[in-house]
This record gives structure tokens, sequence and C-alpha cells, in this order.
């Protein structure tokens, strides 16, 4: 179980209480997370995050590139398998269609990288 985050903030329901997940709505989120912090810069965990310091701009190979650095960064999420199914690119930035299985069922969420390219 985990606190629901709406873009990056703690979401609160119409009392002011924490709003919780769990199952693939937490795997989900668990995934987005991962995907979106620079490796190393969260202070309580180190490991957490996404090595993206040597992406090239070559966009026949990106969503490859993409794919093995979400997989690294989503390696010590319990239970998931996670693939880039696409890229788009819009000037320097990329959003990843990523697809997340687990528990029994596939979802995908798209993550934005500002400034990749």
């Amino acid at each position: 179980m985990d606190v629901r985050l709406i873009d990056g903030e703690i979401y609160r329901d119409s009392d002011g209480n924490y709003a919780y997940i769990s199952g693939m709505d937490e795997m989900v989120q668990r995934v987005r997370i991962a995907c979106t912090v620079p490796l190393g810069s969260y202070i309580y965990n180190r490991a957490l995050g996404i090595d993206l310091y040597d992406i090239s701009p070559v966009r026949e190979t990106l969503t490859e590139r993409l794919d093995l650095r979400v997989k690294e960064a989503c390696v010590n999420i319990d239970d998931a398998y996670v693939e880039v199914i696409g890229t788009t690119v819009n000037g320097h930035d990329v959003t990843a269609a990523i697809a997340v299985t687990g528990m029994g069922e596939t979802r995908t969420t798209e993550v934005t990288y500002d400034g990749l390219l």
C-alpha cells in the first residue's frame, strides 16, 4: 500500500486524508517514480531512479536504449515487467510509452523526459 501521488504531489481526499493505493495502481506508480527520479538523487535511497546520462540523440535506437534504462530502473519492483513500447520526440523532449505487466494484467503509462535530446 502506498500514498497516491498526482503530478508528484500527495493526493488528499475531500476530508483532507491521504488517499492510498495498492495492487496494480501502486505498481504503475512505483514504475513512474523509478523512471522519473534521476539515479542517485533521492537521499534516502541512492539506488532509486533512472540513469539517462549517456542517452544520445540517435533517434533510430532511442526506444531500445530507453527500454534498457527503464528496465534497469525498475529491477527492484517486485513482480513487475516493464517495456518501453514506443517513444515520441517533440523538439528536445521525449515521451516514452511504458507497458507495465504484473498481477495478471498490463497497463500502459507515459513518462516525459524534458530536454533529453
